[in-house]
């Protein structure tokens, strides 16, 4: 997703810092914004709906009942009119392979040919690596391996130092079992 509609300061397409062009013409609606959480919707909100689902996805659905072909900027702007009325603070967000002027109107089965200049990924900087904890049940379940592992590998080279070897001629052996 090269690049993402804000409709903050009279809108305007962004375009990501290093951004992958397709030949594609894809659009993707998301339910808020990166930094934010989606809501559900339960209850009976919409028509026909008793179970929970997106309120995103609810109002989608509903704004599509009462306009079937309407412009991205309407249905950007009636989907969040839907969300606001039931007390939901989050802004649907459009996504995008390429540029789009927003009065086209949404179909499913509409493509425009591609519009970007260049095709393949453009880095203009480079992210030093971040690494993350492992927190979870992976996280611990990776922890007991590498002590398991790590325990074994100590044992094998405590045992060549003492003179026997547990399992094998030192650690090149650890896995010489046949």
């Amino acid at each position: 997703r090269p690049f993402s509609w804000t409709p903050e300061r009279g809108g305007g397409w962004r375009e990501e810092t290093n951004p992958y062009h397709s030949l594609g013409d894809v659009q993707m609606i998301s339910g808020c914004e990166d930094h934010d959480v989606s809501a559900d919707a339960s209850g009976g909100i919409g028509a026909n709906y008793r179970a929970s689902g997106g309120a995103m996805t609810t109002a989608f659905c509903e704004v599509l009942r009462v306009h079937p072909a309407p412009s991205y900027a309407q249905l950007l702007n009636e989907m969040h009119r839907l969300l606001s009325a039931r007390g939901m603070p989050q802004r649907p967000q459009l996504s995008s392979s390429q540029c789009l002027h927003l009065d086209r109107p949404f179909l499913v089965d509409d493509i425009c040919s591609n519009s970007n200049p260049t095709i393949g990924r453009t880095c203009r900087r480079t992210f030093p690596p971040r690494p993350r904890r492992m927190d979870g049940p992976l996280g611990g379940m990776l922890g007991i391996g590498a002590a398991v592992v790590g325990g074994l590998i100590v044992g094998d080279m405590l045992g060549d130092a003492v003179g026997g070897g547990m399992l094998g001629e030192g650690i090149g052996g650890m896995f010489d079992f046949f």
